[in-house]
């Protein structure tokens, strides 16, 4: 297997020509710009600077104290103050506060119906409408019941008849 993945590999290599420019510029000019920025940095000496936590210490074994907790200044804030940051002083107040209020009809809109008497009427209209439709289907499907009730016990009363009617069949009893 390792060796057909090298073949296949092998066979892409050959199919790329590395002497075509796009190929060759990044080539050469990979190694001066890596060059050039190693000496850029060492020029300027940049070096990392270990600060000091006040917080932190630093002990050659195991140190069994515990640090004190940091609470003013870290940064995290109350609740408070984070919402007062985050949306700025807020003073609205909510639709709950309507409900104690003991002067609704100094506060209350009216509203008035888009509807006309007309349209008021035939909605009313319609609406008995499909109540008496309803209610002659529900009429409808009781009736269908108690019919197939009474069919169900006419069958089991003429099933009682024919048996009653129909004198056992005699059992030969050998003594």
């Amino acid at each position: 297997m390792y060796n057909s993945i090298k073949r296949c590999i092998m066979k892409i290599l050959e199919k790329i020509n590395f002497r075509q420019p796009k190929y060759m510029l990044p080539a050469i000019l990979y190694f001066p710009l890596l060059g050039t920025s190693y000496f850029i940095f060492d020029l300027f000496q940049t070096e990392t600077i270990e600060i000091q936590d006040k917080a932190l210490q630093t002990t050659a074994f195991l140190n069994p104290e515990l640090p004190g907790a940091q609470i003013k200044d870290d940064g995290i804030g109350s609740k408070y103050e984070n919402m007062a940051k985050s949306w700025g002083k807020i003073q609205d107040y909510s639709a709950v506060d309507n409900i104690d209020r003991e002067e609704p009809d100094k506060n209350k809109e009216e509203y008035e119906s888009k509807y006309t008497q007309d349209d008021i009427d035939l909605l009313t209209e319609d609406h008995q409408e499909k109540a008496a439709a309803a209610e002659i289907a529900s009429a409808k499907t009781r009736e269908q019941e108690a019919l197939a009730e009474l069919e169900k016990a006419l069958a089991e009363a003429r099933l009682r008849g024919q048996n009653a009617t129909v004198p056992p069949a005699e059992t030969d009893t050998a003594n």
